[in-house]
Parts: structure tokens; sequence; C-alpha cells
């Protein structure tokens, strides 16, 4: 990663509103000055407006000052405040503001308390611009979702969808049938329920019959060979696809990404992991969805 340059001070943000050429308003967090800097600079230089905070009482010191934040990025081991301080302290009092911590691999079980006190997601140390990116872009197409789902409720009163009960229906792929038990057990005893195959061409068989999924969960490298993440996106946007691999490499998972993949999860990986990643793609799935109808109705 390239060292921000000393002329950018990404710690002023302006007063006005976001442009339209801007993406979102992140607030980064972090007590070591050259990772902050750094952070900084790849947002800002993908069209993020971006201040920056050298620990928690820095960052809670910014937020009372009045200006409003769309995502805090924070470190999660600060001095003074450290990020599930700084959590439990903006949580309730900037509800519309995500947050999203950063750890090491070593860090995970503090990153899952993070996300169990109210951090929408996590990012595991070292990452490249990419990672941060993904994370950060998902993050805030989530925050825009919800927020338009807000708005749509507030003008039509109440007036509300009607929604069914009923357990969400999850696809397992995987080549390896013990790894999807495993992941079927792990998703059922949630009460989600699930459904496994063994390859790519199986998911599309049973997506092109019909059969209604609101998840698929998939391996990566036999998926890749198949274009089969732009076939998903193209011929069933409505599904959000999550993708479970070994591979240590972020490459692989890049792709899977770029071509419309909704997330990825690296294995091994624990039960609370699988099910906070389950939990996201489905959320997001339902205010997309709701959002369209509740567009519908007001127009």
């Amino acid at each position: 990663m390239k060292r921000a340059s000393k002329k950018k001070d990404s710690r002023h943000l302006k007063k006005s509103e976001p442009t339209l050429a801007t993406k979102g308003r992140i607030l980064v967090v972090n007590d070591e000055e050259p990772i902050r800097e750094i952070v900084a600079s790849m947002l800002t230089t993908d069209g993020y407006q971006c201040r920056t905070a050298a620990d928690g009482i820095e960052a809670l010191t910014v937020l009372d000052s009045g200006k409003e934040f769309d995502l805090l990025l924070s470190n999660l081991m600060m001095p003074n405040l450290d990020g599930l301080g700084l959590l439990e302290r903006t949580k309730e009092k900037f509800p519309d503001m995500l947050v999203v911590v950063e750890t090491a691999v070593h860090g995970i079980s503090v990153a899952l308390a993070a996300i169990r006190n109210g951090a929408y997601d996590y990012l595991l140390k070292p990452f490249n611009r990419e990672q941060l990116l993904n994370v950060v872009h998902r993050a805030l197409e989530y925050r825009r979702l919800r927020v338009e789902n807000q708005n749509c409720q507030k003008r039509l009163g109440a007036l509300t969808i009607p929604k069914a009960p009923k357990l969400e229906r999850i696809l397992v792929q995987d080549d390896e049938e013990p790894m999807r038990e495993i992941i079927a057990s792990m998703l059922t005893t949630a009460h989600y329920e699930c459904r496994g195959v063994a390859s790519p061409r199986e998911v599309l068989d049973i997506l092109n019959s019909g059969e209604e999924i609101d998840l698929l969960l998939c391996g990566l490298l036999e998926t890749l060979e198949e274009d089969f993440f732009k076939r998903m996106s193209k011929q069933f946007p409505d599904i959000p696809v999550v993708t479970c691999s070994a591979c240590h490499s972020f490459p692989p998972f890049s792709l899977a990404l770029r071509d419309g993949a909704y997330d990825y999860l690296l294995k091994p990986f624990e039960r609370e992991q699988l099910l906070n990643v389950v939990s996201r793609a489905l959320e997001y799935r339902r205010l997309k969805l709701e959002n369209r109808a509740l567009c519908r109705l007001l127009t």
C-alpha cells in the first residue's frame, strides 16, 4: 500500500452536504497515523469524503460537533477509548451511522463481539485497497437501502406490506459432501431451510425450474471457471450469492465480487461468522425487494 501524501489533509471535512460526486461520508479512526492516512487516501481517491481521528475520544469529539457521517471505520485496539467502547458510545446516539471495525486475524473473537454489539461488519488486517472498498461499498449500499426504506415507510404512514411468515431458503453448493452437510447443519439449526447440491450446473437447473431460493452459498474455484457469478447476476439478480473457499489469496474472491457475488467467506470459518454473513445478505435482499414494492405503492 502506498503511503498517503502529506499534502493531502483528510482531517478537514467540508461543512457542506456531500455533492452528487461524493459516495459517502466516512470517519476513519485509528491510533496509527500512517495506517490512518493510507486508509483515508484510499477512500478519498475512490470518491468518498473522509475525516480522520486518532482514537475513540477524538472521534466522539468530531461526532459531537454536529458533523454527520454515513460510516464509522474504526480500529478495535486503541488507547484511551478502543473500538468496542466507541461502538457502545455511538450506536444509540448515531443510529443511522454504520460501523465497520478493523482487527488482526488473531482478534476474530473481538470482531465477532463487535458484530454482536451492533457493528455492521469487520475487516481483517492486513487488507488491500480492493478489500477495503468492497466492505465499504457493501455497508453504504445497505445503509442507502435502509434509509430509503425508512423514508418510504414514513410517506406511507400506517400502510404496510403484509409479510407471510416463512423459513428463508438457502441453496448450498460445494463439491465436497461433508462440507455441504456441515454448512447446511449450521444453517438449519439457526432455522433456515437448506438444500445442498454438488455442482454449479445443479444450482442453475434448480433456479431455472422456478424453485424459490432466497440465498446461494457456493464454492469459489469451480464456479469461476464457468462464469457462474456473471450468469447468476444476469439471470437471478435478486438472489444474493456468498462464495466460500479455503483460498488465502484475495484475487479469486475479487473476481467473484466484480462478477456479481455479494460477499465471501474464508474457510475455515466459525458458525457465528457464517450466520453473520448470511444474515447481512438476506437483510440486503429483504430491503431491496421491500423497497421495490413500496416504490410501486407510492407511484
